[in-house]
């Protein structure tokens, strides 16, 4: 919705909107999958065992061609050019002005460190506020089972 805003406006921020591999991987592949066909990316980031990875910078051009787009723009673009949509919203996160994300990338803060995001003089606006109770209380909470209780012992 609030691209289909911006859409509407001159202003043309950069943007990412994160998301999960499992959201994101054109080829539905497991952390595991993609890390083993990605190994390689910092010495050939071109050249991995992984077809869209190695196009992820076609990907991003054309996003950035685009100035703003939404979901539906990103899949045509992720099968017109063949590029990663994972790392591509990973690397447009470095430069991006503007990020939408899950609540959780926001008050995790594992996944707000994994994910390097900052929030040292950000705007934080929350959509859906009403569900942010539920989501800290699980970001809060951990399970234990009855074995780790009489380890504990």
């Amino acid at each position: 919705q609030l691209v289909r805003e911006l859409k509407r406006t001159p202003y043309r921020p950069k943007y990412t909107i994160l998301g999960s591999r499992k959201q994101y991987c054109p080829i539905k592949k497991t952390d595991d999958e993609c890390n083993e066909l990605t190994k390689d990316k910092l010495q050939k980031p071109t050249e991995t065992k992984c077809g869209f990875y190695n196009k992820k910078a076609s990907l991003m051009g054309e996003l950035e061609r685009a100035k703003v787009w939404d979901m539906e723009d990103l899949g045509n673009a992720v099968a017109e050019t063949q590029g990663c949509s994972f790392f591509t919203m990973k690397d447009l996160h470095k430069s991006a002005e503007l990020i939408l994300c899950p609540y959780n990338y926001i008050f995790d803060t594992n996944i707000r460190n994994a994910l390097e995001i900052k929030l040292h003089n950000a705007a934080v606006v929350i959509d859906e506020g009403h569900n942010i109770e539920d989501v800290c209380r699980e970001g809060a909470s951990m399970e234990v089972s009855a074995e780790d209780v009489a380890a504990a012992a």
